[in-house]
């Protein structure tokens, strides 16, 4: 069971064409609020970019399942991720869509 604001999201997406559920269930599984700052974790699942710091945003959700989507991922695909995941102090988490999708990433 995900929140409704996750469910909102979800539906946005599908409303704006993606319709593979495992890379919406990958979405729905990262903690997108654990990658921005604590000031704009209430906009963590609207299907926005939003700074991370440093210049740098974390994608839009639609930009990111869109990519992953198009990648066509199997259960025998293998990854290689750069820079879409680093494992911070505390509140952030290293995981990420691929790894979700394929039960881990390279």
């Amino acid at each position: 069971m995900v929140s409704k604001r996750v469910q909102t999201l979800l539906d946005q997406l599908r409303t704006q064409g993606i319709a593979d559920e495992h890379v919406l269930n990958a979405i729905s599984l990262v903690p997108r609020e654990k990658f921005v700052d604590e000031a704009f974790e209430h906009k963590a699942w609207e299907n926005v970019a939003l700074p991370i710091g440093q210049g740098q945003t974390i994608s839009q959700p639609y930009m990111v399942a869109r990519m992953t989507e198009l990648l066509e991922l199997t259960p025998d695909s293998r990854v290689l991720e750069i820079g879409t995941g680093v494992r911070l102090p505390d509140r952030h988490s290293g995981a990420s869509g691929a790894s979700c999708l394929l039960g881990g990433a390279y």
